[in-house]
């Protein structure tokens, strides 16, 4: 910004010095030029006085002494019968005149050189080029204390922008006398002082939330301990496959909790992304076969290790099977592999295909037949380094993207 200030200052400047000093000096060059042909004039005037005197006293009028009033200029009598006498310097090249009539005819001219007006325009335009750089100079340092002044609170108002939320809300950008600036900084004070009360608002409100959803948890997870020591098998088997999911509940409570609170949803670490990929296809191949649909899973490369929030995968994984249970079509298939130096865990199904009108709002609050759940997949993922990407759309595929461990467990 200082040098965008500093550059139309300079501009403006330099519009102002060739508007002014051109016709300046080029007024000045052509006085200059009629001051010498002034002088010639006087000078011819005066030789045609001495010539009329001479001529009326009966004498002739020395040489000499006419060369001695033009100087270094050249004299040129013409007498009535058309003989012309030169007195004084020759000139050549380019040349002044000045003609004077002479009483009882005849006629005087004096003529300098060229280059004697030249030379002091000369002079001329070099005192106009300084001047003119002076006042670059007196511009140029006006416009950068100006763009100084300007852009220091401009610059000090960005830096607590970019601070605001990142090392807490209590930003002030101070006061700099520029009206608009400050009213500007005490804003976005008032701005992040708004922010720092709802978010403590939404934060109170998501511990009260966990505490209340964990109370009913508990009891449930302790009836569940009960009914898994039952003598009856299957119900022990149901028991114990109903505790496994209150206790990923739990989990998903404290992970979703993180994430309100610190914008990810748990510690990132290296994990078995097939391991978890193959957990929960298992999870959900129960709920699929009740709605009459096949999950399957798609080995891949095996055993594959990111980089990554294992709840984090785990809610988004769960996330991309609801949607493509509820809103896909025909056989739904997840697995994991190598992608362009990512790990990704992709799920397919044999879904009609999705529009670009659809497409375009497909992550901005509603999935395929609406709710939340695309969205709340990507912030969950993005939380810890990863991408949610739709990579076809018929048929439909949707892909989780993940940074690669340090190595690559294989058979592990």
């Amino acid at each position: 910004m200082r040098l965008r200030l500093l550059c139309s200052a300079m501009l403006i400047a330099l519009v102002a010095v060739v508007a002014l000093g051109v016709p300046l000096g080029v007024v000045a060059s052509n006085r200059v030029r009629d001051d010498v042909r002034n002088v010639l004039e006087r000078e011819a005037r005066g030789i045609a006085i001495l010539i009329e005197e001479s001529v009326e006293g009966g004498q002739a009028t020395p040489l000499k002494r006419l060369v001695r009033i033009a100087g270094e200029h050249e004299v040129q009598i013409t007498a009535p019968g058309g003989t012309v006498e030169r007195a004084g310097s020759p000139i050549e090249g380019p040349a002044l005149h000045a003609t004077t009539a002479v009483a009882g005819g005849g006629s005087v001219t004096v003529s300098a050189a060229a280059t004697e007006a030249d030379h002091d325009a000369t002079e001329v335009w070099i005192v106009v080029c300084l001047v003119a750089l002076g006042a670059l100079g007196v511009a140029a340092g006006l416009a950068l204390w100006q763009a100084r002044r300007l852009s220091a609170p401009l610059e000090a108002l960005a830096e607590a922008s970019v601070n605001l939320g990142r090392t807490g809300f209590d930003v002030r950008a101070g006061r700099h006398g520029v009206p608009e600036v400050d009213a500007l900084a005490a804003a976005l004070a008032r701005r992040a002082e708004q922010i720092a009360g709802l978010l403590e608002r939404e934060r109170a409100f998501s511990s009260n939330v966990a505490h209340q959803l964990r109370s009913p948890l508990t009891a449930l997870s302790m009836r569940l301990e009960e009914l898994a020591a039952s003598d009856a098998p299957a119900t022990r088997a149901e028991a114990e496959a109903a505790l496994v999911q209150a206790e990923r509940l739990a989990r998903t409570i404290d992970d979703l909790l993180a994430l309100a609170r610190h914008g990810r949803a748990g510690e990132v670490r290296d994990m078995d992304v097939a391991m978890l990929v193959r957990d929960r296809v298992r999870s959900w191949q129960p709920i699929y076969r009740r709605s009459h649909r096949v999950l399957q899973l798609n080995e891949g490369a095996g055993h594959v290790c990111a980089r990554a929030t294992p709840g984090a995968v785990e809610q988004a994984l769960d996330v991309l099977l609801e949607n493509a249970l509820l809103h896909g079509e025909g056989t739904v298939t997840a697995g994991t592999r190598l992608a362009a130096s990512q790990v990704a865990i992709s799920v397919a199904d044999e879904g009609t295909r999705i529009t670009d009108e659809a497409r375009a709002g497909l992550f901005g609050g509603h999935s395929r037949g609406g709710g939340l759940g695309l969205p709340l997949a990507q912030t969950v993922i993005e939380g810890c380094g990863g991408r949610l990407l739709l990579t076809s759309s018929a048929p439909t595929v949707f892909e989780l993207r993940l940074l690669p461990a340090p190595q690559l467990a294989a058979g592990a």
